[in-house]
């Protein structure tokens, strides 16, 4: 009941770290259930260390190495967010490492992985399910909600009875829902589920669980299953199967090496076929449908890889605003460098060698799926938190850093006419004033004000506008007073006042409320006064 219970939890803490669906939100809760997990197994064994960890040391050393220099690199150079590289080191680091220290003991880690894959061939059952039904009832009839994933807003969608899908793709008269099942997206799911089928392969599962995941890559809808499964289970074929007389419990027979050589061959030429030319999805139809957005991946990633080439170092991580600019490892080069690069191919790499040379192959076609997803698809490797700082103690720390330079550009500017102020609050504005001309002064060859300038520029465009729920104006006179819900500014709309038509926001009352408390209320004469400066002169 014990281990049953510790790998109950286990699943559930991984499934709230990304790529999950649920790690767009929950990533703070899936760390602190792990660690909880590690501690109470510890106690529970006396701290004794489980003996197979060793096996997964040269893994644990260069992933901790990577992200010690992706941290290093991030702490350095101005452009990056150090405070989400700092939050993206201590998930990654942590669960890593606590999440092998669980599974190094017993049977954990193969009945994981068991579980793991079965529960994605119950999705893809349900996927089935959903897909036969709908041809009987409408789709907003089998729809019963969606889970929040502020940064990808068709995700999470759930039709019953438990398929989670990401968005509709239409395809001729069809309209088609893409399973992402507990990933964020569907080539993320792809990715998993290819991994698990040749798992669920090379330890004999039960064939529904071959079936069930089978399924789930082919709701995908994904481009990348047209091209990563018939290759994986070509060379699944070529390098594993030929020495098996047969084929799982329902007794398929391999008649020769030859015929299973056959088998491989076959399935990946199939596969280079269905990438190019399957309709509708494969890639010469989707140049016609999605030009645009391939040609985005294709730009960030010769970009990415150009700059990182150019800065070996990188800029560091989370250092670049352009769209999709760490859509895949390579595009990422840019923010870690051609060594990052390196380091981040070598998890992979050292995930193969760290295996029994026995099962080297075994693994090395297990993990191919998620190293070429990793490498041009889709962003594995990343930080698990959201885009943009939701709770508040981000929040204040992010609006802390725009004041700090917007405070150094204003009195750097400033003059003792301006400053107003008297008495004691005067004086020390006016020490500020000269201690920063100092500082430029001193400094001049390192710091101008068009550095500091560009640093607040990067901060102020450091989270997506329309993929983060809390909002500011965070050069406006009310300070952290003008934190509202993105959902008050919403869709602008045409607002009458005293005969007259005006450009509003979606929610002005709500907006003012915010600003000013009871803002219908007058305030008294005395404090009826402009704060705006400004200079009435008389021509007449």
């Amino acid at each position: 009941m014990y281990e049953f219970i510790i790998l109950a939890l286990t699943i559930g803490g991984v499934l709230m770290l990304r790529p999950s669906i649920f790690g767009e939100m929950y990533s703070e809760y899936g760390l602190g259930i792990i660690t909880a997990i590690l501690i109470l197994d510890l106690i529970k064994h006396r701290f004794v260390i489980p003996g197979r960890i060793k096996k997964y040391l040269p893994f644990l050393f260069w992933f901790s190495f990577l992200w010690f220099y992706m941290l290093i690199t991030a702490l350095l150079f101005i452009s990056s967010n150090f405070v989400f590289a700092v939050k993206a080191f201590i998930l990654n680091f942590i669960t890593v490492w606590a999440v092998a220290l669980i599974l190094a003991r017993g049977e954990r880690n193969y009945l994981f992985f068991r579980w793991f894959g079965r529960i994605m061939a119950i999705l893809g059952y349900s996927s089935l399910i959903t897909f036969v039904v709908s041809f009987f009832y409408p789709l907003n009839n089998l729809y019963f909600g969606q889970i929040v994933t502020p940064s990808y807003r068709a995700a999470g969608q759930i039709y019953f009875p438990f398929t989670i899908r990401y968005g509709r793709y239409t395809f001729g008269d069809f309209v088609l829902l893409r399973d992402q099942g507990v990933f964020r997206e569907p080539g993320i799911l792809q990715a998993f589920a290819n991994f698990m089928l040749v798992r669920a392969l090379n330890f004999k599962e039960k064939f529904w669980v071959i079936l069930g995941l089978l399924m789930q890559l082919v709701f995908t809808f994904s481009t990348a299953t047209l091209f990563l499964t018939p290759i994986t289970l070509g060379l699944w074929h070529l390098f594993i199967s030929n020495n098996r007389r047969k084929y799982w419990k329902f007794r398929l027979i391999l008649f020769s090496r030859f015929t299973s050589a056959f088998m491989g061959v076959l399935l990946i030429i199939v596969g280079a076929i269905a990438f190019l030319h399957f309709p509708g999805f494969g890639f010469s139809d989707k140049l016609l449908t999605h030009e645009t957005s391939i040609s985005d991946r294709v730009d960030n990633m010769i970009q990415g890889f150009v700059a990182g080439l150019e800065k070996p170092f990188g800029i560091g991580l989370y250092g670049v605003n352009r769209s999709n600019a760490g859509i895949n490892l390579v595009a990422a080069t840019e923010q870690i460098g051609i060594i990052g690069f390196i380091l981040a191919i070598g998890v992979y790499i050292v995930s193969v060698l760290s295996a029994p040379a026995r099962a080297r192959k075994k693994f090395a076609i297990m993990i191919m799926p998620l190293f070429i997803t990793a490498l041009v698809s889709q962003p594995l490797l990343d930080a698990p938190f959201d885009g943009s700082p939701k709770n508040w103690l981000l929040r204040r720390i992010h609006y802390s850093r725009i004041k700090f330079y917007r405070v150094i550009i204003q009195y750097y500017y400033c003059n003792d006419k301006i400053i107003k102020d008297r008495g004691l609050k005067g004086v020390l504005k006016k020490k500020i004033m000269d201690l920063v001309k100092l500082i430029f002064k001193l400094f001049s060859k390192k710091i101008t004000i068009q550095n500091i300038h560009k640093r607040l520029e990067n901060l102020l465009r450091k989270y997506d506008y329309y993929n983060s729920d809390i909002v500011c104006n965070y050069l406006g006179a009310w300070g952290s007073k003008e934190f509202i819900p993105r959902k008050y500014v919403g869709e602008k709309k045409k607002i009458e006042f005293e005969g007259y038509n005006f450009s509003s926001i979606e929610d002005p009352v709500a907006y003012l409320s915010k600003i000013y408390g009871d803002f219908m209320k007058l305030p008294p004469i005395e404090k009826r006064k402009s704060h705006h400066a400004f200079s009435f002169i008389e021509l007449n």
